[in-house]
Order: structure tokens, then C-alpha cells, then sequence
């Protein structure tokens, strides 16, 4: 976050609100991978088990870790989506087909250009 956010009377955009939210999403979920790690790690001496018990429920948890972070990662970006939809802030898919609509409209214009010029 920015030293300016946080001074009175300056008002957060919508769009540096969600960047700091999903910032602070991606932190907690690594957080809590490596979190599920060290218990691994713990149990696995406790447990005592065999190395090769280890590498498998390591893979087994991390493979189910990602799975969750994928569906985490899917709510939140559909949750900012339709935040976004609210405040009318267009998409980044809105914004690449308004680029590719003027660069048509731009061509059009250079060729209705050119044919003027060359009716002189």
C-alpha cells in the first residue's frame, strides 16, 4: 500500500482496494501452505514415518493445496468481477475489444483518408 492511501481525506480507488485485497489473499494461502508443510514435518517426526510416507502425503497435501487455491483463486476473481461489474469499471477484456474497435475504426478512417487524397 502506498504512503499516500493512508493520508486523511484521500480516497482509495476501487481498483488499488481489490489489487491490495488479492495481494493479501495470495500471501494468506502461501502462508497457509507452508503452515501445512511444517505440520507435515512435525507429525512426520512424531509419527515417525517411513521417508517414502513422507514424500507421498507431502504430494498428496500439495496436490490438494492447489486444487483449493485454484477454487480460492476463482471465487475472488469472480467475486472482484462482478465488484467491478458494480462500480461500471470495465474489464480488461473490455478495454482490449474497445482497443481492437479503434484500431478498426482508426484503419477506416486512414483509408477514407487516402481515397480523399488521392480524388484531388
Amino acid at each position: 500500500m502506498d504512503e499516500q492511501s493512508n493520508q486523511p481525506g484521500h480516497e482509495r480507488r476501487p481498483q488499488d482496494l481489490f489489487r491490495d485485497l488479492w495481494s493479501q489473499a495470495v500471501v494468506a494461502v502461501g502462508t497457509v501452505e507452508e503452515e501445512a508443510r511444517h505440520l507435515l514435518e512435525q507429525l512426520s517426526e512424531m509419527v515417525e514415518l517411513k521417508p517414502d510416507d513422507v514424500q507421498r502425503y507431502r504430494r498428496e497435501l500439495a496436490e490438494r493445496l492447489r486444487t483449493q487455491r485454484k477454487e480460492v483463486e476463482k471465487a475472488v476473481e469472480d467475486g472482484v468481477r462482478r465488484a467491478l461489474g458494480r462500480f461500471r469499471i470495465p474489464s480488461q477484456e473490455d478495454l482490449d475489444a474497445l482497443r481492437s474497435r479503434l484500431d478498426e475504426l482508426q484503419g477506416r478512417l486512414d483509408r477514407m483518408a487516402r481515397r480523399k487524397g488521392s480524388s484531388k
